[in-house]
């Protein structure tokens, strides 16, 4: 039996949360070095960034564990809210952010495999109002960030992070990664640069890894972070 935990920190604001977090396992090949101790580090370069700026919502930041086995930590976390998942106004999930081509930003959306494994998806997107907001901000901050191409996931990202948990209960969320669409030898699965994938081989070690997208991710994920735990941006009226 092996057994994983969530690694969880609350700065308490109202009773409206929005939850930021990065799996803290890996894969058994490699170091983990890109997949996932960049979105870890990029979580915690933000809530230090965060720690003395005033906020009016609660941040929830969370390192998930068995990510990669099943994706349990994030189950169980949501399952653990049980009706306080309905307090969760926003979810921001940070997956891989060191090594691919192109920084990236998704929305949410449920998602349909039928049984060949060629055909695509039928996804079901869900919000897009925090996705825009850090697409906006991006802009803004003179980021280099986009999205998934409009001819295959437009602006959605699947169901294989910790998003995914939340997406189910309806919670909007903004998916951080970086990859590489164009170009790629899938256009529905991407890869993680010009040559290939490094996450899930040998050669996801820390030399690999580049500082500065790391840091652009955590500069737009902490902007991001505030411009909702402030009240700055808020949820569309429906």
């Amino acid at each position: 039996m092996i057994t994983s935990r969530n690694v969880i920190a609350t700065r308490q604001g109202d009773d409206q949360v929005i939850v930021i977090g990065a799996h803290l396992d890996s894969a058994t090949i490699g170091t983990g070095a890109d997949d996932n101790a960049s979105g870890v580090a990029a979580i915690l370069a933000a809530a230090q960034a965060l720690a003395e700026l005033p906020i009016q919502h609660t941040l929830v930041f969370v390192a998930f564990g068995a990510e990669e086995v099943g994706l349990y930590g994030s189950y169980e976390y949501v399952d653990s809210l049980g009706g306080d998942i309905d307090h969760v106004i926003a979810m921001i999930n940070v997956d891989s952010v060191g090594v691919g081509t192109d920084l990236n930003v998704y929305a949410g959306a449920e998602i349909t495999w039928g049984e060949d494994e060629e055909a695509a998806p039928t996804i079901d997107g869900g919000p897009t109002w925090v996705r825009d907001t850090a697409l906006a901000l991006a802009k803004q901050m003179g980021l280099p960030f986009q999205t998934s191409p409009d001819e295959t996931w437009g602006g959605y990202t699947g169901d294989w992070s910790d998003h995914y948990a939340f997406v189910l209960e309806g919670v909007p969320i903004v998916y951080f990664e970086a990859w590489q669409w164009w170009g790629a030898d899938d256009a529905w699965l991407g890869q993680e640069t010009g040559d290939g994938d490094i996450m899930h081989t040998p050669d996801d070690v820390y030399e690999n890894v580049v500082p500065e997208k790391v840091e652009m991710a955590s500069e737009l994920i902490a902007a991001t972070t505030y411009a909702l735990a402030s009240g700055m941006v808020t949820p569309p009226v429906e």
